[in-house]
């Protein structure tokens, strides 16, 4: 922690001087003020002090938000926890008026928006019915801030759609009384952070299968395809981006959520330990601080998750939902989300203690759903999407994740695919946690599992693999796949099956198989331009979606009907790839993997964004706006989102060519600061996200910046160490340099 007088650009040396130095904000992960923190023996990622100065945010590398009494000075101090994230929490903000906080993970591409309920709060009431939206008058009615837009869809033969039975129906300145010239960094002794916390290796060793007829001669696979079986979801004992394994843990059985701050994420070996040294030493409380009795007491505020800017899809299939009320069910990062889109609303299940990577809805009720983690000791969550409790938790039997969940015709029935190294296969008597059957699939990946709802029969499918199951006793016995038509070494990558028991597959090669039994029947070559990805199928017909950016629709006798070019609809992006589509009535849902969520209206051809995140890596910039309930965030997919955290909408977005890597709002809100990771520096209108202002004194990466209170001046952190102050009233003029650190500066304050 190094201190500056840029008045004198002087280092202060000593501390004695700091110590009555009121700091605008605290985000150092150093100092008096926060030293307490390490008593909960988790190192902590990200810090932000509220603009009222009494409460502490803390995002910690358990995937925990925290929440302590500002100053935080004696180690064991009690928080307040929440959990949601699947991943390290590496950004956390507060709101204009310290009434919501957003945080972002290093790994689960993610911004999630909270609420803090805080007694001593006073002004929370007439905050709330004031807050406005950010382009205009309040939407008091809840409707969506994004157009819906007409697609052009090419018909196949005529259509009339089914009926309507679908259940899924100028910026004022802040004032500021602090005007201080003091500046602290802080800095990293270390590489910066990197990857998206899965660690990436060689696919296992194709041992040879003897029920498998396949020539010795493998095709590559496609490039996405081939960077899905790379994927591996135990997280080494700490990467360099921070990930670690977590361990299970207890949770409440009426909640979902995990039963004990003591108990919930327990610390494994591998967890990284923050342990007090003498870098707390030689900090000195304020002159006249007394400490408080209850100082060292947990908050009164709470801590609710709010809202989920976001879409967990690039790696996952079949989660995208209507429930019985109309709702839609999705997961992101370790939380279920149920999304009342008309709202704008979210609940939230968060009995998981790491990403969830399958789910699947009763086909009974619509409302009982079953999620499945990754991790090494996975397990799977039964809950109700209504009261949003455990009905049954399921573990035991699987390694490394639960890759793929599906209910039978009538739900009491659930099987689940482990992506242990032999895939297990298992199927339950969920109501009774038990076990009834179970097997092993075979080495090779396999992407899923599903019941047959005709007769209760499985099937499987995955890299060169395709297998029919029935239950046997306490076995699972298999049948290969019969190819009198197709490719007999096809990947398959989706798989859909109707009521009355037909089953239809997707492959990499963009054909649809239609099989009878155990054979193929009929196949539509290159129905997609690359892999398909996702399949659905009700009593008004198929849909498909892939790596074209495609969605089609299909007659059940797989005879085409429409067809919606969705890159025509994505963030601008020209590869944007389906990977999971549903089909109820009159409307469908597509999920893409750039994390969004669209809906087509079949009838009318209308598709309406319903929501959207960051398109991939990590999300590395959040910033809130000075006087509106309004943030910027950004990551390594570079584009800048400016989002309205009442009405919960986009509001608009630009893409740069580079990862964006940090970005901070002026003092009047007018302007936005943003750096990116070739050491551009980007002043932005904050209303257009045009640039107002551009400069680049440094070719490597700019990691933090932040305006001075006033708004006069612009400090801007970077890889090597170096902080540059910028002249804000001067046009952004350079007028000097910090220097001292060795590595990323990784914070800065006023």
């Amino acid at each position: 922690l190094y201190t500056w007088n840029i008045r004198t650009q002087d280092m202060v040396d000593n501390m004695h001087q700091m110590a009555d130095v009121d700091w605008d904000t605290w985000t150092s992960s150093v100092g008096w003020p926060i030293q307490g923190t390490v008593g909960s023996g988790v190192m902590s990622k990200s810090f932000a002090r509220s603009l009222s100065g009494h409460l502490l945010a803390v995002g910690n590398e358990d995937a925990a938000l925290r929440l302590f009494k500002y100053p935080c000075i004696t180690a064991g101090s009690e928080p307040t926890i929440a959990y949601g994230h699947a991943g390290s929490i590496s950004g956390v903000i507060w709101s204009f008026d310290d009434a919501q906080i957003c945080t972002c993970s290093s790994t689960d591409r993610l911004v999630m928006q909270w609420i803090v309920k805080d007694p001593s709060n006073l002004d929370e009431e007439i905050q709330d019915a004031e807050r406005d939206e950010f382009n205009g008058s309040p939407d008091r009615k809840g409707k969506r801030g994004s157009p819906k837009k007409r697609g052009s869809p090419t018909r196949g033969s005529p259509h009339k759609g089914p009926p309507n039975k679908d259940p899924g129906k100028g910026l004022p300145g802040k004032d500021t009384k602090r005007l201080g010239a003091s500046m602290a960094f802080d800095a990293s002794l270390t590489a910066g952070d990197g990857g998206e916390g899965f660690e990436n290796a060689g696919d296992p060793e194709n041992l040879p299968d003897p029920e498998d007829e396949v020539d010795d001669i493998e095709v590559p696979p496609d490039a996405d395809v081939q960077r899905e079986l790379n994927v591996r979801y135990i997280r080494g004992p700490l990467h360099e981006d921070g990930s670690m394994s977590k361990g299970s843990s207890k949770v409440d059985q009426a909640s979902g959520a995990p039963a004990s701050a003591d108990s919930s994420r327990p610390l494994t070996a591998a967890t990284s330990v923050y342990n007090p040294t003498t870098s707390m030493q030689g900090y000195l409380p304020p002159t006249e601080y007394r400490k408080p009795l209850d100082a060292d007491d947990t908050p009164n505020a709470s801590l609710q998750m709010e809202f989920v800017y976001g879409y967990r899809a690039h790696d996952v299939r079949r989660n995208l939902f209507y429930t019985q009320r109309g709702e839609i069910l999705f997961m992101v990062g370790a939380t279920g989300v149920i999304f009342d889109a008309n709202q704008r609303k979210q609940r939230f299940f968060n009995g998981h203690t790491d990403d969830i990577i399958s789910i699947d809805l009763h086909p009974g009720d619509f409302e009982t759903v079953a999620t499945g983690q990754a991790g090494r000791n996975p397990f799977i969550q039964v809950w109700d999407s209504y009261k949003m409790q455990v009905k049954a938790t399921l573990k035991g039997s699987h390694d490394i994740g639960i890759c793929s969940l599906s209910f039978n015709a009538d739900g009491s029935r659930l099987v689940s695919l482990g992506l242990d190294p032999d895939h297990s296969i298992v199927v339950w008597d969920w109501a009774k946690s038990a076990k009834i059957a179970s097997a092993t699939a075979g080495v090779r990946r396999v992407f899923m599992a599903m019941f047959n709802p005709s007769d209760d029969t499985i099937v499987t499918i995955g890299d060169r693999h395709a297998r029919f199951w029935t239950i046997s006793g306490r076995l699972l016995r298999s049948r290969p796949p019969i190819f009198d038509k197709g490719d007999k070494n096809a990947r398959f990558m989706s798989l859909t099956i109707s009521k009355k028991g037909r089953i239809i597959t997707g492959s990499e090669s963009g054909d649809i198989y239609k099989w009878k039994d155990n054979s193929v029947d009929y196949v539509v070559p290159s129905a997609h331009d690359g892999p398909v990805f996702a399949l659905n199928i009700c009593r008004d017909g198929i849909i498909s979606g892939g790596k074209d950016g495609i969605v089609r629709s299909w007659s059940l006798s797989l005879k085409p009907l429409m067809s919606f070019d969705m890159r025509e609809h994505s963030v601008g992006q020209t590869d944007s790839i389906i990977r999971n589509v549903y089909w109820q009535s009159k409307n469908m849902l597509i999920g893409t993997q750039d994390g969004e969520i669209f809906q087509i209206d079949v009838e009318s051809a209308e598709v309406e964004p319903l929501l959207e995140g960051h398109r991939f890596g990590r999300v590395t910039a959040l910033t809130t706006h000075s006087s509106r309930r309004v943030f910027v965030s950004a990551g390594d997919d570079g584009v800048v989102r400016l989002w309205d955290m009442f009405s919960k909408n986009l509001l608009t977005r630009r893409k740069f060519d580079e990862a964006v890597t940090s970005a901070c709002f002026n003092f009047d809100g007018l302007s936005v600061a943003v750096g990116l990771a070739n050491g551009t520096l980007l002043v932005l209108k904050t209303k257009t996200l045009k640039t107002a202002k551009q400069r680049k004194d440094r070719r490597c990466r700019i990691t933090c910046l932040q305006y001075s209170a006033n708004g006069k001046l612009l400090a801007v952190g970077n890889s090597e160490g170096e902080v540059d102050m910028y002249d804000v009233v001067s046009n952004y003029e350079w007028i000097g340099t910090c220097k001292g650190h060795v590595g990323n500066v990784t914070a800065i304050d006023w």
